[in-house]
């Protein structure tokens, strides 16, 4: 995932559910690397139409394209504000292991990285079960550092 923030700059954000990955940060640094290469600009826009284009259905497509050019317009980024933030980046997991704190604040303290973990963490009704038709759940995103 590519996070925009509202002053245009570009973050890659790795995703994983699970815990189980002994290398997100490494495939971090590896988008980290390929993201330095491309133009911005370029970057965001083929970006976003892969994630509409990737949409079945045209009424989302063009809810998140309206949602998109209001961000756009309502921070006021253009073109030449758009930039990649470098070596930085987002790393979210919902089982984050031990091993992974210590490489990222190697990575933070020593390399000069500016890499933030969060946590994801779901939760549902304790009456909840997995046969239930109904899937309703509140999703936190915990800061971790």
């Amino acid at each position: 995932m590519l996070y925009l923030r509202q002053d245009g700059a570009i973050i890659p954000c790795e995703l994983k559910i699970g815990g189980n990955s002994k290398d997100s940060h490494g495939q971090l640094i590896r988008y980290i690397a390929a993201l330095h290469y491309r133009n911005p600009f370029d970057l965001l826009k083929d970006s976003r139409n892969k994630f509409v284009n990737w949409l079945d259905d045209p009424i989302a497509q063009r809810i998140y394209t309206k949602k998109f050019n209001d961000f756009m317009s309502v921070n006021g980024i253009e073109k030449k504000f758009i930039r990649i933030l470098p070596r930085s980046g987002i790393l979210m997991d919902e089982e984050l292991q031990p091993y992974l704190f210590k490489a990222v604040r190697y990575l933070n303290e020593v390399c000069g990285f500016s890499i933030k973990i969060i946590q994801i963490k779901a939760y549902v009704k304790e009456s909840w079960s997995q046969d239930d038709t109904s899937y309703l759940f509140r999703v936190d995103f915990e800061d971790i550092q």
